[in-house]
């Protein structure tokens, strides 16, 4: 899976996946930063030993049909190291 690290020093160090930070730069200004703010939120309990981690969900985990019901994006999960 290609993406990057990053460490971010108000919340912890996480890996983002391509195709999702590709997704979070196509947002509009204002989703974007709420979307950012929750993932910050999420990644802000630390599980020692994990990284928090960002991606587009497995083909099982797609859900939602993108109108009456939002479709899956991105996962965010820890990640045993």
């Amino acid at each position: 899976m290609k993406g990057k690290r990053y460490t971010c020093p108000k919340c912890t160090d996480f890996f983002i996946d391509s195709s999702s930070e590709d997704y979070l730069l196509g947002l509009p200004e204002v989703t974007r930063t709420a979307f950012r703010a929750g993932l910050s939120k999420h990644a802000q309990v630390v599980k020692p030993g994990y990284l928090f981690a960002i991606r587009a969900p497995r083909r099982e985990e797609f859900g939602g049909d993108g109108r009456g019901v939002a479709r899956t994006t991105t996962i965010s999960e820890w990640v045993h190291l």
